[in-house]
C-alpha cells in the first residue's frame, strides 16, 4: 500500500497539523474530504476570524495563536486580474469570481464549519452595493464580537440577533436611527452620524434608562447638531446630578488602546436596576460611560 499522510496514525497526523499555519491548514483541508473531517476534530487555537466586505472585493482573514502570520483569502471580480482564475501567494489566496460577496459567504461558512469557530469581526465599507442591505440576515456573522461599517444608507433587518456583540462602530451610516438602539446589546458603541439630532441623542439616553442594553459600557455619538454649550435638550427628561465622590470614582477606566476618561465634570443619572451612567457633552460629541463597577481596587491615573 502506498504510504501517504492519510495512512498515519491520528496522533501523528494531529501533530503535523499542529505545525501548520492557517494558510497550510486551509489548503490541507481542501485537498481531501478525509483530511477536512479530521481537522474538524482538532483545536486549532484560533486568534481571530474576520471578514471584510465592499463592492470591489471581499476578504476572509484568519490567524492562529501559535502562527506569526495571518491567512488572507480574497474574492475579487475577474476585471481585477485577467491572466489566472486562482492566484496563490504565501499566506494569501485570491479567487476571481463574478459575485465576490456570494462566493466569500460560501467560503466563510466552510471555514466556520472547519475550524468550529464563528466569525469574530465584520467590516463593511460602502457606498451601498448589491447584497449589502441584507447582510444582517446572514446567520454566519450573528455571533460576531465586532462590527464596523462605513457609508451604508440602507439595511434590512436589525441588530437584535447579535447577542455576542462587544463593539459597534458606524460612520456615515444613515440607516441607523435612535430606535435601533433599543434592540442593540453591545459593550461599546461609536456612532459617527452627521444626521443625528439632539432629540435622537436624548431618545437613546432615555431608552437606556428604561432598561435597554444592560451590557453597555461606553457610548460615543458624533454629530454636527450637538452643541456642548446648550446640553439641556440632550439631557431633557433625565434626573441628572453632578459627580458625587461617594457614588463613584472620578476616572472611568478603559482597556487599551483607549484612554481612561476623567468624569469629574460629567453629569450622572441612574436607572431602576441601579446602573449609573455619566455623560460628557462637547461640541459635536456626546460620550456616556456606564459604571458596572463604581470603584476600582486602584483608580486609574488621570491621562495627560
Amino acid at each position: 500500500m502506498e504510504r501517504t499522510l492519510l495512512n498515519l496514525p491520528e496522533l501523528s497526523l494531529a501533530k503535523i497539523v499542529a505545525y501548520l499555519g492557517p494558510n497550510a491548514t486551509i489548503n490541507f483541508a481542501l485537498s481531501s474530504p478525509i483530511v477536512r473531517e479530521f481537522i474538524k476534530t482538532l483545536n486549532l487555537y484560533v486568534e481571530f476570524f474576520s471578514v471584510e466586505i465592499n463592492n470591489n472585493r471581499c476578504v476572509i482573514r484568519l490567524k492562529f495563536f501559535y502562527s506569526k502570520k495571518e491567512f488572507e483569502w480574497k474574492f475579487v471580480p475577474p476585471t481585477s486580474c485577467h491572466h489566472r482564475t486562482i492566484i496563490r501567494k504565501l499566506n494569501r489566496k485570491t479567487a476571481l469570481c463574478q459575485n465576490p460577496l456570494k462566493e466569500m459567504m460560501k467560503a466563510a461558512e466552510w471555514v466556520t464549519e472547519l475550524i468550529r469557530f464563528p466569525i469574530s469581526n465584520v467590516h463593511i465599507w460602502g457606498p451601498d452595493f448589491e447584497g449589502s442591505a441584507d447582510l444582517f440576515d446572514w446567520s454566519a456573522i450573528q455571533q460576531c464580537e465586532g462590527i464596523s461599517m462605513n457609508l451604508i444608507s440602507t439595511m434590512n433587518g436589525n441588530l437584535e440577533n447579535f447577542k455576542d456583540l462587544e463593539h459597534l462602530e458606524l460612520s456615515g451610516c444613515s440607516w441607523f436611527r435612535a430606535e435601533h438602539f433599543r434592540a442593540l446589546e453591545a459593550n461599546r458603541v461609536s456612532l459617527y452620524c452627521l444626521n443625528f439630532t439632539v432629540q435622537d441623542v436624548n431618545t437613546i439616553l432615555r431608552d437606556w434608562t428604561r432598561g435597554s442594553n444592560a451590557k453597555l459600557e461606553n457610548l460615543i455619538v458624533h454629530s454636527k447638531e450637538i452643541d456642548g454649550r446648550v446640553p439641556g435638550q440632550i439631557l431633557e427628561g433625565l434626573d441628572v446630578k453632578p459627580w458625587n465622590h461617594e457614588q463613584r470614582q472620578k476616572i472611568f477606566p478603559k482597556e487599551e488602546p483607549f484612554q481612561s476618561l476623567n468624569c469629574e465634570k460629567a453629569m450622572d443619572f441612574e436607572r431602576a436596576d441601579g446602573l449609573l451612567a455619566s455623560v460628557i457633552i462637547n461640541d459635536n460629541e456626546v460620550e456616556m460611560v456606564v459604571w458596572h463597577k463604581r470603584f476600582s481596587d486602584q483608580e486609574p491615573m488621570e491621562e495627560d
